[in-house]
C-alpha cells in the first residue's frame, strides 16, 4: 500500500469488509486500461438477460434489455423481432411449463411490476 503494492478485496457480497481481508495482487493480473470498462459494466446494465436457443434449424439469441425482448439470428446475423412490454424486464429465466397439457422447457421474463410472461420465445412481434 505505502510501497506501491496493489491489493484486492473480494467482498463476496458481505456488507462488512476491512483491509485485513485484502490480498496482494501481482501486477500482471491488474489491467488498469480495462478498469473503466468494469466501472461502466457495474453501473450500466445494458442487458438483463441473454439466452441461446435452437429453433427451426436456427441459433437464436434471446436478449432482454429495458422493456424489450429481442431475437437475433446468429447464423444469418440479423434481428428477427423486438417485443415491448409494459415495464422494465428484471430477469430472463428458464422454466418448465405446461403448454397444451405437455410439459416444455421455455424462456420466461419477470417484469419490475411483478408480471411474469411464460414461453416468450414463441411470442412474435
Amino acid at each position: 500500500m505505502v510501497d506501491g503494492s496493489i491489493y484486492g478485496l473480494n467482498h463476496k457480497g458481505k456488507p462488512n469488509i476491512s483491509f485485513t481481508q485484502a490480498t496482494l495482487l501481482h501486477e500482471e493480473k491488474v489491467y488498469f486500461e480495462r478498469i473503466h470498462l468494469k466501472l461502466v459494466h457495474n453501473i450500466v446494465k445494458i442487458y438483463s438477460g441473454i439466452d441461446l436457443l435452437n429453433k427451426d434449424n436456427a441459433t437464436i439469441a434471446l436478449i432482454t434489455h429495458g422493456k424489450f425482448v429481442s431475437k437475433y439470428d446468429l447464423i444469418n446475423l440479423k434481428w428477427l423481432s423486438h417485443v415491448e412490454y409494459e415495464d422494465d424486464i428484471i430477469r430472463l429465466f428458464r422454466c418448465e411449463a405446461l403448454i397444451n397439457y405437455y410439459p416444455i422447457r421455455c424462456q420466461c421474463i419477470l417484469l419490475a411490476n411483478g408480471a411474469i410472461y411464460v414461453n416468450i420465445s414463441a411470442i412474435e412481434s
